[in-house]
């Protein structure tokens, strides 16, 4: 059967003297009535979804907030000081992390500051016997390295009442004879507060708490206090010449000290 040549061209007359084209189904979307041929694309697309949403689900971070109390008497006056310091855990994507490594965390915060009046800054570090992140389980106990450390972190991370953090299990204590140079820095026993202070003085660590809070990091305190950590590594470096900033001369049991031990913002 001869066709006509507006039906070679694919064009449809409907009687009434209007042209219309071939409409070509194979080009319009399936979800507009279009046929099978553009489905592959679609499931290729929603597995991927599915896909990215199982890893962030797998890899997804939990926030463990606490808010550190120090208070201190000094000479029959307490001072206070406090700061929020987060430990952001998440599963290790190491697969030759080992059994050990199954897990990963960054700290985020800056030493806490506490006024001591006319006797100047104590500060309270980031790190001492334990790591930060270790510092809230040390407190509240638990723990455990198997596969039940993601829901013991879970449980962790939510809010919870002070509790009071066994000396030995906290942060390093520093002080500085002068602020403007690092190289002036001691450490301070938490036991024994009053030798690293004029023999007249009576400073003594009265609480050290420890809370699980759902608020911000403290931030934007140290600078001011310490205007040398702004300084670039290389500019800095040659400030820190003292021995507890000296890790290669130092013995077992020395006071140690590096500079993220006082931010880790930045």
């Amino acid at each position: 059967e001869n066709r006509s040549d507006t039906d070679r061209r694919g064009i449809v007359e409907d009687g009434s003297g209007a042209h219309y084209a071939d409409a070509n189904l194979s080009s319009i979307p399936q979800c507009l009535g279009g046929t099978a041929v553009n489905r592959p694309s679609v499931w290729v697309l929603l597995c991927l979804a599915v896909a990215a949403g199982l890893v962030w689900w797998h890899f997804r971070t939990i926030t463990v907030a606490s808010r550190l109390t120090f208070e201190v008497e000094v000479d029959g006056e307490t001072h206070v000081g406090s700061g929020v310091i987060a430990t952001y855990w998440a599963r290790n994507a190491n697969p030759l992390a080992g059994a050990g490594g199954g897990m990963a965390h960054r700290d985020s915060g800056e030493a806490v500051p506490v006024d001591l009046g006319r006797y100047g800054l104590l500060f309270v570090t980031l790190q001492g016997k334990y790591l930060q992140g270790q510092l809230p389980m040390s407190v509240y106990g638990g723990g455990n390295t198997g596969d039940g450390y993601w829901d013991y972190l879970l449980e962790l991370g939510r809010p919870k009442a002070p509790r009071e953090s066994p000396h030995e299990a906290l942060p390093l204590l520093i002080r500085f004879r002068d602020t403007n140079r690092p190289d002036t820095v001691e450490c301070v026993d938490p036991e024994h507060m009053e030798a690293s202070y004029p023999s007249a003085a009576s400073v003594k660590l009265v609480h050290a708490t420890l809370a699980i809070v759902n608020e911000p990091v403290t931030a934007g305190r140290l600078d001011k206090l310490l205007p040398w950590l702004t300084l670039s590594n290389r500019e800095r470096g040659p400030l820190m010449n003292g021995r507890v900033w000296n890790w290669l001369a130092m013995k077992p049991g020395e006071c140690r000290l590096q500079p993220w031990f006082l931010e880790t913002i930045r």
